[in-house]
């Protein structure tokens, strides 16, 4: 009878036990009243509040804006110039040279740089002079104008030799203009990386701290029936210590799940531009979104990669206008415009469009160094750089390719430890459900019961963590792109 009645209590008690523990697993304080908020609307405000995420956006969309620089070099210019003179100086021969001149003249042209190292002007240019009190025999028209459209066109055959150098300023600015957008790419995706991040972090700091408090919950309640049966010389003394550290260890282990709670709400509330301590909103379940096949692809890239490949890019640019500038220069040109004359401005603008008056001019321009042999040795330091260079593009991207293979192992572990940890805690539970039903019937002890109740709260952090480890591969995966 005695025996019955001992039975019976302890079914009591262990029934009561676990009925608070699963209580407190179901329940989150103030979570019916409190508002919920995702990852999106977290992401929304994020956007909206933090001063660095919208620098980040600024950047970003002006780094976009840039992305024709490059061609500037190549764009048209076109320039357009007036001025008026007087000249009152004294002479020797006024007849001639008369009292003073009036000038005026204006000139409209345009001008491109081709990157085959073509220069070409287009002009069109009018000149005005009256030369005022000379003499009619020395000087029979004194007031008249004349116009002139011309075409200018110059070839580099050595220093910028069909290109080379405009070509690789072209480059330079292209690669500076490249390095900035992918620096305020990943500066953009780092900042909402860090925020997910964050989201995430106070997800699991309360999963962990509601996990550690039951745990908590447990092993003082082992403590106590453990502090009865001592107590009725029914457990040995060592057996109540062991007890006593247990309770002693979770409460620890509370205390520091409550620290790091609380230093993830603040960095929370950081995020979206807040200052304060309380989070009341109920956070959602972070979504794992994994990828169906994660697989090593060797088109894909990490903007911090491409970065530091335009700043390479960047040095060979420079190093190639450097060795230019150090070359002869060696030009063939040409000129050829018409030419109108009259003492009315119309008859001038008219006679400047026929071919019978031309000018033409062609001829060879060159310029070198007297003493050749230093700029020689310069060139040669210069293509050595141009040369190191190379190899360290190379090596960058050999990098990239290491640190995604190993990135896509990772991630492939993990998804598997996470599957498996899903499996292990449906086993924990299975078994503790299973140590519950051989308790009431009295073919186990409460002792083995509370510690299976304490494996599966371990599985369940287990499994926080390999989630918490996923989603952040996955993350990681997600900054390599094609472009």
């Amino acid at each position: 009878m005695k025996q019955l009645c001992l039975i019976l209590i302890m079914s009591l008690t262990i029934m009561l036990i676990l009925a608070g523990a699963a209580s407190s697993r179901a329940e989150t304080p103030g979570a019916a009243k409190s508002a919920s908020i995702n990852m999106d609307d977290y992401l929304s405000q994020v956007a909206g509040g933090n001063p660095a995420y919208r620098a980040a956006q600024e950047g970003f969309e002006g780094a976009k804006k840039r992305s024709s620089e490059k061609n500037v070099l190549f764009l048209p210019q076109i320039s357009v110039m007036y001025q008026e003179g007087r000249n009152e100086k004294p002479t020797f021969n006024q007849n001639i040279d008369g009292e003073r001149t009036d000038t005026s003249e204006y000139n409209i042209g345009i001008e491109k740089d081709f990157s085959t190292g073509t220069n070409l002007k287009l002009n069109y240019g009018t000149h005005y002079r009256d030369t005022i009190g000379a003499g009619s025999a020395f000087v029979p028209v004194p007031e008249y104008y004349t116009a002139s459209p011309s075409v200018e066109l110059t070839q580099s055959l050595w220093r910028n030799g069909f290109g080379s150098r405009i070509r690789a300023e072209s480059d330079a600015i292209g690669a500076v203009q490249k390095k900035a957008f992918y620096e305020q790419r990943l500066n953009l995706d780092s900042i909402r990386i860090e925020a997910q991040t964050t989201y995430n972090a106070l997800y699991f700091a309360r999963e962990i701290l509601k996990a550690r408090r039951e745990s908590y919950e447990v092993n003082s309640k082992l403590f106590n029936w453990m502090k009865g049966r001592a107590a009725n010389a029914l457990a040995e003394g060592a057996d109540l210590v062991q007890a006593r550290a247990a309770k002693e260890l979770s409460e620890l282990e509370v205390l520091e799940a409550e620290e790091n709670e609380r230093a993830a709400v603040r960095a929370f509330n950081t995020m979206r531009g807040i200052s304060s301590d309380e989070v009341k909103e109920v956070l959602g379940e972070p979504v794992i979104k994994t990828p169906t096949h994660i697989v090593y692809d060797p088109e894909l890239n990490l903007d911090q990669t491409r970065a530091v490949e335009q700043e390479i890019l960047i040095g060979k640019s420079d190093n190639q206008m450097s060795i230019e500038k150090l070359k002869p220069i060696l030009d063939v040109y040409g000129t050829y415009s018409y030419n109108g004359l009259g003492q009315r401005e119309g008859r001038a603008y008219e006679d400047s469009w026929d071919s019978d008056h031309p000018i033409y001019v062609v001829g060879v321009r060159f310029q070198a160094p007297l003493f050749f042999w230093d700029p020689i040795k310069i060139r040669q330091g210069y293509k050595q750089e141009l040369g190191a260079k190379d190899h360290l593009l190379k090596k960058q991207k050999l990098n990239n390719d290491r640190d995604q293979k190993t990135l896509v192992s990772n991630l492939q572990s993990t998804k598997r430890r996470y599957e498996l940890s899903q499996s292990l805690l449906k086993t924990q539970r299975q078994k503790m459900d299973l140590e519950r039903r051989r308790h009431q019937r009295g073919r186990t002890t409460l002792f083995q019961v509370l510690q299976y109740e304490q494996d599966y709260l371990s599985a369940t952090l287990n499994l926080i963590n390999y989630q918490s480890e996923l989603i952040r591969q996955i993350n990681q995966l997600g900054l390599y792109r094609k472009d």
